[in-house]
């Protein structure tokens, strides 16, 4: 149970990895919009607030 245990936390860290230099390699693409910044600011940190909550 113990090596089974194991082999999943490494196999969880080694997808972590992966998706970093996924997103480290993939260059972002940009697009024109009207939305509304600030807002979009004030939603990321509620969210950021209240993910910290949870974790």
């Amino acid at each position: 149970m113990g090596l089974r245990r194991s082999v999943a936390k490494v196999r969880g860290r080694l997808v972590q990895l992966e998706n970093l230099l996924l997103q480290a390699h993939e260059t972002p693409d940009y697009f024109e919009s009207d939305i509304d910044m600030e807002g979009l600011k004030a939603l990321a940190d509620h969210s950021t607030r209240h993910l910290a909550k949870i974790a």
